[in-house]
């Protein structure tokens, strides 16, 4: 936890409100994580469903630290709030870093099935007046394929390069590489499969 706040400069402080800054995190960051398990069992309700998993709280509780931290540097007076105050803090920083993954998991969810569509229409398109092994391609993509697995191949369809694949989907670039990859490989074996039933 020694990164500066952002626009923040250590050579504008003295050394001396380095120190108290410095003091100031750290002792800020252990108490909150003296206090971790209140706050995951904070977290884990406020997730609330079925879907969410161990891991989904522990990112929260590490956003909540991160951003009690750069508030923290901004004013180390909040190290001096009471136990019960800090932790109401910490709270609304977790209920707000809920609410955020809540509304980007939404938006993904979207993305992705908009991608799919448009790639089975693709597919319905290209199939017109084929053979009968092609026109069962689109019903082979949704057996074969998962809403992500469609969505990275609608992008690339599309001309978008990894990046912007990447931001799209909420991943990396070499992570959109890989999943298109795989997909693909999916997609030729099952189309492989399909193409030996339809041998005379």
């Amino acid at each position: 936890m020694e990164e500066q706040p952002h626009g923040s400069s250590q050579g504008r402080q003295s050394p001396e409100d380095v120190r108290t800054i410095r003091a100031a995190r750290t002792a800020v960051a252990a108490r909150l994580l003296a206090n971790q398990s209140t706050l995951l069992a904070f977290i884990r309700r406020r997730l609330g469903h079925a879907a969410a998993s161990e891991r989904d709280a522990e990112d929260v509780f590490a956003t909540t630290l991160r951003r009690s931290d750069a508030l923290v540097a901004a004013n180390a007076l909040l190290a001096e709030l009471p136990d019960a105050a800090l932790l109401a803090l910490a709270s609304a920083i977790s209920r707000h870093a809920i609410l955020e993954s809540s509304r980007q998991a939404a938006r993904t969810r979207r993305i992705r099935a908009s991608a799919s569509d448009l790639l089975r229409a693709r597919v319905a398109c290209a199939s017109e007046g084929t053979s009968d092994a092609a026109r069962e391609l689109s019903p082979l993509l949704q057996e074969t394929l998962s809403e992500g697995d469609l969505a990275v191949i609608a992008l690339r369809l599309n001309d978008l390069d990894w990046s912007a694949i990447a931001a799209t989907l909420g991943t990396t670039p070499a992570g959109a590489h890989r999943r298109y990859y795989r997909a693909m490989q999916a997609l030729a074996e099952a189309a492989r499969g399909m193409g030996d039933r339809h041998r005379p």
